[in-house]
């Protein structure tokens, strides 16, 4: 201001006593008196933070429509190849599954699983730039966590403790759920290449349920933190950014 004698629309960001962060833009000029001396400053604050907010959804639903047209483009190239897949373990297991041992029988129900979760990751994709309808069913946490570690193979330096209870019984839609364990789970092994333990355990209120995946890894950045719910954001060299 000594310099300039005024600002225009000069951006800060300050925080309220609860931490919410509030965007300002100021703009400000010298006071003179009639003989021309400097009274003082007069400033101008102008709170900028529903134009920021309504700024930032407009990139989110720009990002919505790269990831619809991702979406397309993914399901298009995957379902043929995972039809085929689907058909040959098909024929397999009816031709010959009488002459295969419980191991044999074990990987081909594991090559069934993995294909069905394919197909229902594609489905989400379609999904992600539509209203999600959740379908939702009974279960409780045990069972729920038991059906995502089903798609997972736990590596040999990982340590995984369950401690998740038989209840209470909840409603969720247990496909899009085991999705979001297995994201969670996989990350963590990502975390821990030398090897950790990772605990998984709920505990529950009158009106809530809470899951807690715990694992001694390398944590997340603060960076990577704020854009956590970014979509295509991804620090994984072959990753997509929709986990």
């Amino acid at each position: 201001m000594l310099k300039t004698q005024e600002v225009k629309g000069f951006e800060l960001t300050f925080f309220t006593k609860s931490g919410e962060a509030r965007y300002v833009q100021i703009s400000a000029s010298t006071v003179h008196n009639k003989k021309g001396k400097d009274l003082g400053f007069a400033y101008v604050v102008h709170d900028i933070t529903l134009q920021k907010q309504m700024a930032a959804k407009l990139v989110a639903a720009e990002r919505f429509v790269s990831i619809g047209q991702l979406a397309g483009m993914v399901s298009h190239d995957l379902r043929n190849p995972l039809s085929s897949m689907s058909a040959a373990t098909y024929y397999l297991k009816n031709h010959y599954g009488g002459q295969m041992d419980e191991t044999g029988k074990e990987m081909l129900q594991a090559i069934e699983k993995s294909i069905d979760y394919s197909n229902r990751i594609i489905k989400d994709l379609l999904d992600y730039s539509r209203e999600i309808k959740l379908e939702l069913e009974a279960t409780i946490p045990h069972s729920l966590l038991a059906a995502s570690l089903g798609l997972i193979k736990v590596p040999a330096n990982i340590q995984l403790v369950d401690n998740c209870s038989h209840n209470p019984e909840v409603n969720l839609d247990v496909g899009k759920i085991s999705r979001v364990f297995v994201n969670l789970i996989t990350n963590s092994f990502d975390a821990m290449p030398d090897g950790g333990t990772l605990t998984i355990t709920n505990q529950s209120t009158a009106d809530s349920l809470e899951i807690d995946f715990k694992d001694t890894g390398t944590g997340i950045s603060p960076e990577s933190m704020s854009k956590l719910w970014t979509p295509l954001f991804t620090t994984k060299i072959k990753g997509m950014g929709l986990g």
